[in-house]
Formats: structure tokens, C-alpha cells, sequence
């Protein structure tokens, strides 16, 4: 093992044993099951510049890719398979209010398709359906592993497109329909949107750059737990060290507005072992509070391997992703976990 591989190991292996050591005696939280963010959560928010599928159209819509190479036509869907059995086992925790039986099983069926993509030549189209915003005091306050509990009330839709302009340089933009309900149960949408470019000036370097722009109705929905501040510009970078080696760095809140939160720096590390499993790390620093949050996570089963291997993709295809970051709120220390399970195909 070379020294590349054992200081990504050790980051690691630091990030989790920190994490681990003192959650015991913490607060343990659990976030809704379906969220596509957990891989940018688990490299500490250093996602920039790097190339990934749904999760990408949060961060960096430029990112957002699929295939190695154009494809004349393709459609490709991805499955959330737990998603709809955990409404029909608790709508009223999801819903939290009672519905008519038709509109629970269409939502249960709807649910079922995390997300779809249009493949034409060098334009991908996507759409990725009930991602949770993280803004309820609620999220905090779940025990439950596997839960999809307040997500009708608190979630965004994204419609994006994206353009690879020549194999180095890629364009893209998200529209993000966020719904939420107010205490009295008044429900509201607002529309907010994310543009971005990804550069590859090297075989072996990724450069990202976004800009962010929240819904004036729920401008905090990205600070809670990413803490990603209204027309912020961020800026990351993805070193490909080894074939399945990635140090990835950030900076993040370049503020274009006084309402934004201050500069925050981050960054983090992927390891691959046999293509089947990838281990991951991440810290992120604020400056002005001096204040750190750790983050560690894993991917399991890369679906790659066994479903349709021809199709080139350009990056791996985790059946499961989890994903812990330990974070300061409202004056106590919460260990935040995630889970999401999805097929891509």
C-alpha cells in the first residue's frame, strides 16, 4: 500500500473512530431514508468537483453525469425500492395528516421513482423527486432508522439539464421546487436554483464551480445541515490520486450576498476496496467561529459490476449509502446518520 492510499486510510479511519468514540453519550438522530446528499455529507461537504449522479443536482448540476461517452438515446431511472413500503407501513408519519386512499397510493407509487434522467446526445435531463429539506426542528428529534416520517411536509423536487460542452468542460443548471408547511398546516412552494461548470484541466484533476440560490419562502433549507448560505458561490476541486483514490477539497459560502453565511473550508477523501466497497471522510472548517464538523460514510454494493456493464458509467453505483456527521445545535452535539438505498438502471 503506497503513501497515498495509507494518509487516505488514516483520514478515514480518524474521521470514524472520532465520530464513534463519542456518540454514545450524544445526541443520535436519523434523517428521512431517501436523501441523495449523504455521499457530498459523508466527504464533508467537498463535493464540488466531484462527478456524481442525483446527489450532484444539490451541489453541482455541471457534476451530474452518467455515461463515459454520448449516447444517442438513453433513459435511466432510479428506484428508491424501501421508499414506498415505509409510507404504506406509516402514511399518517409521513403525510402527518390523514389522506384519501387514492392519493396514498399514487404518492407510494410516485415514490417509488427517486428520480429519472433523459440521455440525448450530450445533454443529460434529470429529475430527482422528494428529497428532504432539512429546515423542521422534526429531523432533529428522529430515532427511527428507516423512516420517511415529515417529508411531504418539508421536501424539494429538481428539474435539471446539463451540457458537456467538449470532454473537459461541462455546464449545468438545477430549478429546485421546494415545498413546506407552516405550523397552522398552511402549505407553500417556493423556487430556487443552482448553476455550475466543472473543468477537467488534467486526466487526473476535477475543478467545480456553483453558485446557489434558495427560495425566498424557505431561504434557510440548505444551512441547517450543510450549511449552505442564499446566493452563495462555492468553489471544489476532486484529485483523482489513484484509480480508486479521490481527495477532494472545497470553499464554500464565497458570499454575493449579505444574508449569506461566512466562508466555510472543506475537505475530504473516497477509498475504493476490490470496486465493492468505498470508504469516506471529510472534515469542514468555519473560520470566523472556529468551528469543525467531522463527517464519515460508506457506499456498499456497486451495482456496476452485475447490471449492464457495457454502459460505461462514469462513476460507481452504490446500492446502499450511509453516512454520520457530528454537528454543534442549539448548543448540543448531534450525531446525524443517514441511510439510502437505491437502483439505478
Amino acid at each position: 500500500m503506497n503513501k497515498k492510499a495509507k494518509l487516505a486510510l488514516a483520514w478515514i479511519g480518524f474521521a470514524g473512530i472520532f465520530i464513534t468514540s463519542e456518540a454514545i453519550a450524544q445526541e443520535q438522530v436519523y434523517l428521512p431514508l431517501n436523501s441523495a446528499r449523504l455521499r457530498a455529507l459523508s466527504l464533508g461537504g467537498a463535493a464540488n468537483g466531484l462527478q456524481d449522479d442525483l446527489g450532484a443536482l444539490q451541489t453541482n448540476p455541471a457534476a451530474y453525469s452518467l455515461y463515459r461517452e454520448n449516447k444517442d438515446f438513453r433513459v435511466t431511472f432510479f428506484l428508491s425500492p424501501l421508499a414506498p413500503m415505509i409510507i404504506a407501513k406509516r402514511p399518517m408519519r409521513f403525510f402527518e395528516k390523514s389522506v384519501s386512499g387514492f392519493r396514498e397510493h399514487f404518492t407510494e407509487f410516485l415514490a417509488l421513482f427517486k428520480g429519472v434522467n433523459i440521455t440525448l446526445r450530450g445533454f443529460d435531463f434529470a429529475v430527482s423527486l422528494f428529497e428532504p429539506a432539512f429546515i423542521d426542528s422534526m429531523f432533529f428529534n428522529e430515532t427511527d432508522k428507516l423512516h420517511l416520517d415529515s417529508v411531504y411536509k418539508s421536501h424539494f423536487n429538481t428539474f435539471a439539464v446539463r451540457f458537456r460542452l467538449a470532454q473537459e468542460v461541462s455546464i449545468g443548471a438545477s430549478l429546485h421546487v421546494n415545498y413546506s408547511s407552516d405550523e397552522s398546516g398552511v402549505r407553500k412552494s417556493g423556487i430556487g436554483a443552482s448553476y455550475g461548470v466543472l473543468l477537467k484541466p488534467a486526466n487526473s484533476l476535477n475543478v467545480g464551480v456553483s453558485l446557489f440560490i434558495a427560495p425566498e419562502e424557505t431561504p434557510e433549507y440548505r444551512m441547517q445541515l450543510e450549511g449552505l448560505g442564499n446566493e452563495s458561490l462555492n468553489i471544489g476541486a476532486a484529485w483523482f490520486a489513484r484509480k480508486h483514490l479521490r481527495f477532494l477539497f472545497g470553499l464554500q459560502n464565497i458570499a454575493v450576498s449579505q444574508d449569506s453565511l461566512r466562508e466555510t473550508v472543506h475537505a475530504g477523501v473516497e477509498k475504493l476496496f476490490f470496486s465493492q466497497v468505498a470508504l469516506r471522510g471529510g472534515i469542514r472548517y468555519q473560520p470566523e467561529e472556529n468551528a469543525i464538523s467531522y463527517s464519515a460514510g460508506v457506499g456498499l454494493l456497486n451495482l456496476n459490476r452485475f447490471w449492464n456493464p457495457g454502459n460505461k458509467f462514469v462513476h460507481e453505483n452504490f446500492f446502499l449509502n450511509y453516512a454520520v456527521l457530528r454537528k454543534e445545535l442549539t448548543g448540543k452535539t448531534f450525531y446525524i446518520h443517514g441511510f439510502h438505498v437505491q437502483l439505478r438502471f
